[in-house]
C-alpha cells in the first residue's frame, strides 16, 4: 500500500508540474495576444483618423 501511495503521490507531483508549465505558457500566450490586439486597435484608430482627414480634404476640394 505504501508503494502504491508513493507512486500516486509521484504521479500527482508530475501532473502538478505539468499544470504549472501549461499555466505559464497560457499566461505568456495571453500576454502576446493582448499586445497584438492593442497594436491592432492603435492601427485601426490611426487609419480611421487618416480616413476622416482625407474625407475632410476631399470635401473641401469639391466645394471650391
Amino acid at each position: 500500500i505504501d508503494i502504491r501511495r508513493q507512486g500516486l503521490d509521484d504521479r500527482i507531483a508530475q501532473v502538478d508540474t505539468q499544470i504549472s508549465a501549461l499555466e505559464r505558457r497560457l499566461t505568456s500566450r495571453e500576454q502576446t495576444l493582448y499586445n497584438q490586439f492593442y497594436q491592432m486597435e492603435k492601427l485601426v484608430s490611426q487609419y480611421q483618423s487618416q480616413a476622416s482627414s482625407i474625407s475632410g480634404l476631399m470635401a473641401s476640394l469639391t466645394k471650391k
